[in-house]
């Protein structure tokens, strides 16, 4: 499917879910923090934090307060 022909408000969560899979990637290096690292700081498996990572994932608040205090 071609990006052009996505709804505009589905490409509007696409960019915000990617936008905040790159700040989570820009920190964790920032930090010297492994994916794993991070998986584990959120009690989370590995293959989650992954999929987070890609920008595929619709974060909620819940899951974007429990990333900011971790």
């Amino acid at each position: 499917m071609r990006r052009a022909s996505i709804p505009a408000e589905q490409k509007a969560e696409f960019d915000l879910s990617f936008g905040i899979a790159e700040r989570i990637s820009e920190i964790l290096k920032a930090k010297g923090l492994t994916q794993k690292d991070f998986a584990r700081l959120l009690n989370k498996r590995d293959s989650e934090i992954s999929k987070w990572l890609t920008g595929r994932h619709n974060f909620t608040t819940q899951t974007i307060a429990r990333i900011e205090t971790a």
